[in-house]
């Protein structure tokens, strides 16, 4: 262990004000408040006391580097909103692991510039410090995904909302899809789930991973805990639990029903017709599910 770097402060901080399911935030503006209080906390306990032999040029959490994202306008590490006068329509963007809406915002661009009114979250964990995906529960993430969902329909009413999901923004899309198509369900369901580079499964063994953390701590051997020491590491902990919790259940939920899953579900429960779609774009593929009604 002695070995090893040294644990930074984004490895060590805890930040306060990140989101979680057991908070009183109902809404996308509490939760959008909460987000410049989580940010403005990421300021005084990181960007202010990062030691001088640990500021450069490309470090992320130095004040104007090349790598500092406040550089920009929006800062595409928070949640963003792009409102259009009489909108066809909604659609909710969810990025995936250990990433931020920045990866989904050219989509975010095309989408509004074509009529539809769009909203793209950042997950709980996500955009601030890689400790932050060391508290997260895929719960968490799932809760933001319904008050997301709330938002849209307040501004859109009876239109089409859809949900774009990439890589762990899919099985996330996929979760609360399923969740509104239970019988008492009041959730709203999407009129189409579109999926870039879905994340659809990992190794069986993916959920023992979890344990190097738990080791660590137990021992007192904080390194142990993380895959690798560096701005953009991220712990054993949050890979194996969160991917396994949703990926593999929706693998299991696949090979269940034999690649028809979704037609299954939505036939029996609010009697949608569907139609899946494949393709691929500049080298990452799409599985997009539409539901007509």
């Amino acid at each position: 262990m002695d070995s090893l770097p040294t644990l930074s402060l984004w490895h060590t901080t805890v930040l306060k004000n990140e989101f979680s399911k057991h908070q009183r935030v109902k809404t996308f503006e509490e939760y959008k408040a909460l987000e410049e209080k989580l940010f403005a906390e990421l300021e005084t306990k990181i960007y202010d006391k990062i030691p001088t032999n640990k500021q450069n040029s490309i470090n992320r959490y130095t004040k104007n580097s090349l790598a500092d994202p406040r550089r920009w306008k929006p800062n595409w590490n928070k949640s963003f909103e792009l409102p259009v006068a009489n909108p066809k329509g909604a659609v909710l963007l969810l990025h995936g692991m250990s990433d931020v809406p920045y990866s989904l915002h050219n989509q975010a661009q095309y989408l509004h510039e074509h009529g539809y009114w769009v909203l793209s979250l950042r997950m709980p964990g996500h955009g601030t410090i890689p400790s932050g995906l060391r508290a997260m529960k895929w719960q968490d993430m799932a809760a933001v995904v319904e008050l997301g969902m709330n938002h849209l329909i307040q501004k859109v009413g009876n239109k089409s909302i859809d949900i774009m999901g990439y890589s762990t923004g899919a099985p996330l899309a996929l979760n609360y899809t399923l969740k509104a198509l239970k019988e008492k369900s009041t959730l709203k369901v999407p009129d189409k789930l579109v999926f870039y580079s879905p994340a659809i499964g990992v190794s069986a063994a993916a959920p023992f991973a979890v344990w190097q953390s738990r080791v660590g701590y137990v021992l007192g051997l904080p390194k142990l805990e993380w895959n690798a020491l560096n701005s953009k590491s991220m712990t054993h902990s949050n890979t194996a639990h969160l991917l396994s919790m949703q990926v593999i259940r929706f693998t299991v939920w696949q090979k269940r029903y034999k690649n028809s899953l979704i037609h299954s579900k939505c036939t029996q429960a609010k009697n949608l017709s569907l139609y899946t779609k494949f393709s691929v774009y500049r080298g990452q593929y799409s599985f997009s599910i539409c539901c007509d009604r």
